[in-house]
Parts: C-alpha cells; structure tokens; sequence
C-alpha cells in the first residue's frame, strides 16, 4: 500500500497527507512533480488526463504490483497490466466493481490521450536531460 500512496497524492488536488499504520505520508508540490518520502512523481496533464512515471533517487522504477489505472484512486486489479506509466482520469468509466475499465469508446480514447501523453512525456524529460548535460 506505502508504494501507491505517492500516487494517491499526486493525483488528488484536496488529500494533502495520509496515515497508514501511524506513519504519516505528505506531499510536497515541487516544479517538477510532487514529492513523497523517497518518491518523487512526474505528472503530464492535458484535460482531465493525467499520467505519471515514479522516480526514486532519480531513477525511473518499476511500476511492478502498482495499480496503472486510477479513477481518482486506484483500480486495484490493475496492478498485473505491464505499463511503463500511470493513468488517472475522472472520466474513465470503471466496471461496477472498481476493478477494470469498462469497454467504451470514451474510455479507449482516454487511454490513446494516456499514451499520447506519455511519449509527450519522454519527450520533455529527453529534452531536459540533454539541456542539462550542456
């Protein structure tokens, strides 16, 4: 659970800090992401679509055992897709259960907007990568 509270803040405006178990978590918004304990998450927003890489110290990790799809707050059977990011969107229609995504035209559009973001997303951190090295 710890390792999916960076994005439960991240991806909510109104919960600025959560306790789990008597450990306190809060974010701390930064230019480049928000902050979390050892955690820093990189957001790509357009609309109501947003998706998200986590890094730690730096380095991009792995999403494994990390729900890939939010409607607010994770889509917990979502954990097994193999993305290399995360979406949230308030639009996605889930199924009934809140454990996938319904099979709907909004929904697919959604994700293609999802993965449009994402390869904006590599684009920009290339791009700041390559402007910092110089």
């Amino acid at each position: 659970m710890e390792r999916i509270v960076p994005l439960i803040l991240a991806f909510n405006d109104i919960i600025s800090e959560i306790t789990i178990n008597g450990k306190r978590f809060r974010k701390i918004i930064r230019n480049n992401g928000v902050k979390v304990e050892r955690y820093t998450v990189i957001l790509k927003r357009e609309s109501s679509v947003q998706i998200a890489i986590v890094l730690e110290n730096n380095r991009v990790i792995k999403l494994d055992g990390i729900p890939k799809i939010f409607v607010s707050l994770p889509l917990v059977e979502t954990a097994n897709i193999d993305l290399p990011f995360v979406i949230n969107s308030k639009n996605l229609e889930p199924t009934k259960e809140r454990d996938f995504l319904l099979d709907t035209s909004e929904n697919r559009e959604i994700l293609d907007q999802a993965f449009e973001l994402y390869i904006e997303l590599l684009s920009d951190l290339s791009y700041r990568q390559i402007k910092g090295s110089t």
